[in-house]
C-alpha cells in the first residue's frame, strides 16, 4: 500500500512545479463550515519512487482570514518499517544546516510530524542542497539530493506564498 501511494506521489510530482504553479489552496467545508488552507504540491524525494519521502509544509487560516504555518508533513515509504523519534536534516547550498526532530508518536505508517523549535519557517527560505530523513527508531535514513531548480528553491516558494498571504478556491474540492 506504502508503494502505491509513494509511486502516486511520484507520477504526481513529475508534473513539474514552478513558482508560478506554487499555490496554497483554500477548501470550505459546506457540512461543517470548516476552512483549510494546503499548498499545492508537495515536494518528492525519492529516486525510484519506491524508497524516500515527500515533505509537504501545512497551513492554517485564522478568523481574521490570516494564513500561518502549521507544521511540516513528512509520509515515508522504506525508510524504516515504523516512525519514532525522526530527524529531517535540511543541507542548503551556503552549507548551513537545519535539524528539526518530529514530535509525533510511534506509528507504522510512515509519517513523521515536525516543527521549528529556535528558528522559523522562514529560516528555510534559501535554496536547499539536499535533504535527509532519518528514521529515529531503526536509524534507517534517506538522503535526497535535489536535482533541479524548482526543487531546490521549494520552500523560497512556499514561504513567498505564505508571505504573499494569496490562496485560490480548490476547484475540485469546493
Amino acid at each position: 500500500m506504502k508503494n502505491i501511494f509513494l509511486g502516486a506521489l511520484l507520477l504526481l510530482s513529475t508534473l513539474v512545479f514552478s513558482q508560478d504553479k506554487l499555490k496554497i489552496l483554500y477548501q470550505k467545508d459546506a457540512m461543517t463550515d470548516n476552512e483549510y488552507v494546503y499548498i499545492s504540491d508537495n515536494l518528492l524525494c525519492s529516486i525510484d519512487g519506491k524508497v524516500g519521502f515527500s515533505i509537504s509544509p501545512r497551513f492554517k487560516i485564522d478568523k481574521d482570514k490570516t494564513i500561518k504555518y502549521n507544521g511540516i508533513v513528512v509520509k515515508s515509504n522504506g525508510v524504516g518499517s515504523c516512525m519514532e523519534n525522526d530527524e529531517l536534516i535540511i543541507l542548503f547550498e551556503d552549507s548551513t544546516k537545519l535539524t528539526l526532530k518530529s514530535w509525533n508518536k510511534f506509528n507504522c505508517e510512515g509519517n513523521s510530524y515536525f516543527d521549528f523549535q529556535k528558528s522559523s519557517f522562514k529560516d528555510i527560505n534559501k535554496k536547499i542542497k539536499a535533504i535527509r530523513l532519518m528514521n529515529g527508531r531503526s536509524y534507517e535514513s534517506f538522503t535526497y539530493i535535489l536535482k533541479n531548480e524548482n526543487e531546490k528553491n521549494y520552500f523560497i516558494y512556499a514561504t513567498d506564498l505564505l508571505n504573499g498571504q494569496k490562496y485560490e478556491i480548490d476547484p475540485d474540492k469546493n
